[in-house]
């Protein structure tokens, strides 16, 4: 098991881009969480098996039908557990 930070930049915000990756991340069993940043970015924590991280990073090259994905960076984080996968909201 592995915790990462990914940054997501482009037209991100308004495009259910977050309520897209609690979708993604529940089929492949990520816990963690997702957010909207001040600058437009979205922010997501997760924890997973590598095989599935890779999914969801490759996911959101791309992200939901209406999203413009500019740049995704990715941060190795230390393990931390959390309790599934939930939207952080304001």
């Amino acid at each position: 098991m592995e915790t990462k930070e990914i940054i997501i930049n482009g037209k991100v915000q308004g495009v259910f881009f977050r309520a897209s990756v609690k979708e993604v991340a529940d089929e492949l069993g990520i816990s963690g969480t997702v957010n909207n940043l001040a600058d437009g970015s979205v922010k997501i924590t997760a924890t997973a098996d590598p095989a599935f991280l890779k999914q969801l990073v490759d996911w959101c090259h791309h992200g939901p039908a209406r999203a413009i994905v500019d740049n995704v960076k990715i941060t190795d984080l230390p393990f931390q557990e959390f309790e599934g996968f939930r939207i952080i909201r304001g």
